[in-house]
């Protein structure tokens, strides 16, 4: 019972340090020196806009059930999931999404059963498992960012060619539409059907910026939006912000192999207890019997373990840096 508990506690501290960090990610993101200084420029590039067009893709479902549809899309939070699993490039929907976490912690549930685990046991792997579509759809969407990242210069440099050449913008944009890779090319197409079918391209950009949060996307937007407004060579314009997106990503891989050296440390400072109490329990099992049969030598396996959580967190902030 004391393991339980302890147990518990180590896992309620976890599950806060995540929450805690999910938003302070989420706030930086709308709320952070970078966001505010993109919504600055977009508010100024607007000012002379219309600001009233939206989109005229249809309003994706969120259920295949009208009532239900119509009470998901009045629910709060959940035009956030959906954007999410859009960004994701998911075809769930929004109910198909909770009926895969319900399934996942039904199987959770039964797989604990099946293994004769106490009933808190069985309700931690059911929850746990309930967190895997949602850490899917996270990675799904986070490699799709980065995908975007990556394609955008090579886009960017598409699009100046084609201005070089005596296209005009929308033609421009329709040749990285088509021709460009996916998923950027995705939401370029997005992007240019919206102008096609009357939507101002300035309000196409911002849309394009609000659908895909990526900085160098709306920078990108940002950029077009002003030449628009005060003029200028666009082909020059895009070919430099294309080599500024590329500058970065090389300062961004230097700062990363430069992590990687505390990335290492941490995985060994994490492992090296483990494998020791492995190899300690293969050669003396008495010994290391009394970490969990003696009430000393529990509270001194939760006390390491708690931390050990906190070093690995305190060291996931310190190598995680942002360009």
């Amino acid at each position: 019972m004391d393991v339980m508990y302890y147990l518990v506690v180590v896992l309620a501290f976890l599950s806060t340090a995540l929450m805690i960090e999910g938003v302070f990610t989420l706030w930086r993101a709308h709320h952070g020196p970078v966001a505010k200084r993109i919504a600055r420029r977009l508010l100024v590039a607007t000012d002379s806009g219309t600001g009233q067009a939206g989109p005229l893709l249809k309003q994706r479902r969120m259920s295949d059930i009208p009532a239900l549809d119509l009470f998901l899309q009045e629910a709060p939070f959940m035009a956030t999931l959906d954007r999410l699993l859009r960004q994701a490039g998911s075809s769930l929907v929004v109910l198909q999404f909770f009926g895969l976490v319900l399934a996942c912690m039904a199987a959770g549930a039964i797989l604990g059963a099946l293994v004769s685990l106490p009933v808190e046991l069985i309700l931690l792997v059911a929850a746990a498992a309930g967190c895997g579509p949602g850490i899917w759809i996270a990675r799904m969407r986070s490699e799709r960012l980065v995908k975007i990242d990556q394609q955008l210069p090579d886009v960017l440099d598409l699009m100046s060619r084609a201005l070089r050449a005596g296209h005009s913008f929308t033609s421009a944009l329709q040749m990285a539409a088509t021709e460009g890779p996916d998923p950027t090319a995705q939401e370029f197409r997005i992007a240019f059907e919206e102008i096609s079918f009357g939507i101002a391209t300035q309000d196409a950009m911002l849309h394009l910026a609000a659908r895909v949060p990526s900085n160098d996307l709306r920078y990108m937007v940002v950029a077009v939006i002003a030449q628009r407004e005060t003029g200028g060579n666009l082909a020059e314009l895009l070919s430099n912000t294309a080599t500024l997106i590329r500058n970065r990503h090389k300062l961004l891989g230097s700062v990363r192999v430069l992590a990687t050296e505390g990335k290492l440390s941490a995985w060994i400072l994490v492992l090296l207890p483990f494998v020791l109490a492995a190899l300690m329990q293969m050669i003396n099992p008495e010994f290391m019997k009394t970490l969990w049969t003696d009430p000393a030598g529990i509270k001194v396996t939760v006390s390491a373990l708690m931390a050990m959580v906190i070093g690995v967190f305190w060291m996931w902030r310190i190598v995680k840096i942002r360009v």
